[in-house]
């Protein structure tokens, strides 16, 4: 490789060196053609990716490390994925501003979802996708962008089913549905925390939970506590049912 040697090189059949170590199941050789810069999508003349002809000789670890590099058509950073609730599909989001939807099983994207690309056209310029949550029964993904929008719309088809009205909220940084899937908790980057009710699609309820910006937030198993961090060294601990801060805690630095 020092030498100037082309790694993605292609041979006969169109293999190339990263297609000939998966097959025969080169681990260390895999792991160094990757790390130099092997293409692990390069397609061959009968045989595909690499990864389809380490699953074809059963060669299992290779195919577990391939597998990191199956969702990769973002052209911009991701800044979120999620699992759908029965782990048969992921949703992720890009700043490119597209959602895309992706089968777990053999890693093939199914849906593109381009709703937030509106938010460019308008010349909000802000159109870069922060956040993506997927409701617990799978019928529905929801995206936020730093161009203050939240779509809700289906994974299967893309088809957008709501937009929810943008107030004067600052970009969406985190999203989740609670467990019963009733509502969805909108995070924004401001400190605001909005609650969104799944019939309408309509905000219920907002509170104002930091001053600084929001960088962080989880949510208990049984849906009844949200927990959010931000910039201004606070935590604080949120009733979901009451929509009301429990408590708040100061974090003390030297």
């Amino acid at each position: 490789m020092d030498a100037g040697a082309d790694i993605n090189r292609v041979g006969e059949h169109g293999y190339t060196p990263l297609h000939m170590a998966a097959q025969w199941g080169h681990m260390e050789v895999v792991e160094y053609l990757v790390e130099m810069g092997a293409d692990p999508h390069a397609e061959s003349d009968a045989d595909g990716r690499p990864m389809d002809m380490a699953r074809a000789k059963d060669r299992t670890d290779v195919l577990a490390y391939l597998d990191v590099f199956e969702f990769a058509e973002h052209t911009a950073n991701v800044q979120d994925a999620v699992f759908s609730y029965d782990g048969k599909y992921v949703v992720s989001g890009g700043l490119e501003g597209k959602c895309r939807v992706w089968n777990v099983e053999d890693g093939q994207q199914t849906a593109i979802f381009e709703g937030h690309l509106e938010e460019e056209a308008q010349k909000r310029k802000r159109s870069r996708v922060a956040s993506v949550a997927v409701s617990p029964d799978g019928h529905v993904a929801v995206s936020g962008s730093y161009g203050e929008t939240i779509r809700i719309w289906d994974p299967r088809s893309a088809r957008q089913i709501a937009e929810i009205p943008r107030q004067e909220y600052s970009g969406v940084n985190h999203l989740s549905f609670t467990p019963d899937g009733r509502t969805l908790i909108a995070v924004h980057t401001d400190g605001l925390i909005t609650f969104v009710d799944d019939a309408s699609w309509r905000e219920e309820d907002v509170i104002r939970a930091h001053r600084d910006r929001t960088l962080a937030h989880s949510m208990t198993s049984d849906g009844k506590t949200l927990v959010t961090g931000s910039r201004e060294r606070t935590i604080k601990v949120c009733d979901v049912a009451s929509r009301s801060i429990l408590e708040s805690i100061r974090l003390i630095t030297d």
